[in-house]
């Protein structure tokens, strides 16, 4: 069951910050209590939606008229999915290690001018780590005929 759905839109930045937000406001948030001391645990660690949501911005393809990066919430699982195959010589095997093409080199420099990211390719190790420890399982990262899909589980 879909919870809720976005189509990110607007300059890169914008795209970034809006999607980070729909993610936070439609998730859960926990509290663990011990003694004296709360302890909040979202439902996705947000260092990981963002590094799923930048790479999407930064690797789309946008040369596909129409195309839109969709962002979808379930009851189980977060998908973003990002127009286009994997940039030039990325696979779904080297993608997991610290291996970075980017498509378009202006994006990806602007974007590193902006903080976003940074040129050591540790962005999806980094989200798989993150991702194993909150829910134990990690990423799912499937490659369709016209779009990259980067699925996180629930906590």
């Amino acid at each position: 069951m879909i919870i809720d759905r976005q189509d990110m839109t607007g300059r890169l930045p914008q795209q970034i910050e809006q999607a980070e937000a729909f993610v936070l406001r439609n998730t859960r948030l926990s509290t663990k209590i011990e003694g004296a001391r709360q302890e909040d645990r979202r439902e996705y660690p947000r260092a990981a939606v963002r590094e799923a949501v930048v790479n999407a911005v930064m690797h789309r393809d946008y040369g596909l008229d129409g195309a839109q990066i969709l962002l979808y919430i379930f009851d189980d699982r977060l998908e973003i999915r990002s127009p286009g195959t994997l940039p030039n010589s990325v696979t779904l095997d080297n993608i997991r290690t610290h291996y970075s093409k980017p498509r378009n080199d202006t994006i990806a420099r602007v974007l590193l001018n902006l903080g976003y990211v940074n040129r050591l390719g540790s962005g999806v190790p980094r989200m798989i780590r993150l991702m194993r420890e909150h829910s134990g399982r990690e990423p799912d990262f499937e490659l369709g005929s016209a779009q990259f899909l980067v699925r996180l589980w629930s906590g």
